[in-house]
């Protein structure tokens, strides 16, 4: 097929999870670069998401989609998830300490809550472009008998411009993050 594509079910959802923040120390530090970014940008895409309150309610909970749009208890743990990211990602990338690890494993955590109920948007969508027509980027520590382009890299190069254009439509939003970052506004890419 040599194309990256996504599969979604309610059938295909985890009943448990595992975070074992010493799978990171055996990972060079570019793939723990880019696993950092997908979850800041699963965090902001999931804030950023069309409100549920925009979609009309199902006739019964049966039927709902799996992701419902931006609510604010998905914003609870993305909010949290960005503070984390934004405070350890360059810690858990280039010190290799189990603190720095489980920091970046629980914002995972934090955005997966998150997107997992509001679900994500165009950087997500856009990376399987990027990923499946890129056919020779060979980053640093992955392996080499078959070049490809990480998940969270592929993403994270879409994210500032869909992040600016999102950013204007969601102005409570932007100003959520705001008082979290100062007046640095999502991270400087």
């Amino acid at each position: 097929m040599e194309a990256k594509t996504g599969i979604v079910s309610p059938m295909i959802r985890a009943d448990l999870g595992v975070l074992d923040p010493s799978v990171l120390a055996s990972l060079p530090p570019l793939v723990r670069a880019a696993n950092g970014f997908d979850v800041f940008s699963h965090a902001c895409e999931s804030i950023t998401a069309r409100p549920y309150t925009h979609r009309p309610a199902p006739e019964s909970s049966q039927k709902r989609p799996l992701s419902q749009g931006a609510n604010p208890y998905s914003d609870i743990t993305c909010l949290e998830a960005i503070n984390l990211i934004g405070r350890n990602i360059v810690k858990a990338v280039n010190d290799p300490s189990e603190e720095n690890y489980d920091a970046l494993m629980f914002a995972g955590m934090l955005a997966g809550i998150g997107f997992g109920n509001a679900g994500c948007h165009l950087p997500h969508g856009m990376s399987y472009a990027v990923a499946g027509l890129v056919k020779n980027y060979q980053p640093d520590g992955w392996p080499a008998d078959h070049p490809m382009v990480p998940h969270g890299i592929s993403v994270i190069v879409n994210s500032p411009a869909v992040f600016r254009k999102t950013g204007q439509l969601v102005r409570n939003v932007t100003g959520k993050l705001q008082m979290q970052w100062g007046q640095t506004l999502l991270i400087k890419i």
